[in-house]
């Protein structure tokens, strides 16, 4: 048996390119948003007009914890497909609600990005299981690993961009752009995401 390391064009044959290609995309667009969101949280909340931003921000602690085990629960109840279309368009419709309704009465303003934080750690529940899902074993270590290179992408570019957005266009205005992320992800979940909740690792 072979034993050498997997080469990184071994993961883009015309077989694989497709599936081992969205491994890294659906991370790339789960980890963005999260990342520059949660990183300039006060700045967010000041501009959606919470004033009494620590409180709050306590409170959707406890949110994220509640939604990260219920992502588990999902984990294992849905398929892998429906999971990631699911949580793409729950999100993305939560980001783009919190972006064009900037003026919106503080109780709906706080309730959404409440449900945002809610499932947004829930989502990336996934990205434990999926891509070793996707990989078969001889490419699995390599993929994996280019995966989450590539979503880092996402996460620093994002992370570094975010205040700048937010300085030059607004929070509402910087929020829509962002929910481009969740845009993109569900697009590519419902043309490329593989099925692989029953599939035996080989």
């Amino acid at each position: 048996m072979d034993q050498k390391d997997a080469k990184l064009s071994e993961l883009f044959t015309r077989e694989t390119w497709r599936p081992h290609l969205y491994s890294g995309v659906f991370w790339f667009c789960q980890v963005g948003p999260f990342f520059a969101i949660f990183t300039f949280l006060t700045p967010v909340f000041n501009g959606l007009g919470i004033t009494d931003a620590a409180t709050v921000e306590i409170w959707l602690n406890v949110v994220q914890l509640a939604g990260a085990v219920f992502g588990l629960y999902l984990l294992h109840k849905l398929t892998r497909r429906g999971f990631v279309n699911w949580t793409f368009a729950l999100m993305f419709v939560t980001l783009l609600a919190l972006g064009l309704f900037g003026n919106a009465p503080l109780w709906l303003t706080v309730g959404l990005f409440a449900f945002y934080l809610f499932m947004a750690p829930g989502a990336n529940n996934i990205q434990y299981v999926y891509p070793s899902e996707i990989f078969d074993t001889r490419v699995r270590g390599t993929g994996v690993g280019f995966s989450a290179a590539f979503s880092r992408i996402s996460a620093a570019g994002a992370t570094y961009l975010f205040p700048l957005f937010l300085a030059e266009m607004g929070t509402s205005a910087t929020l829509l752009l962002v929910s481009v992320f969740p845009l993109l992800g569900l697009i590519l979940s419902i043309l490329w995401a593989p099925e692989t909740k029953e599939k035996t690792l080989r």
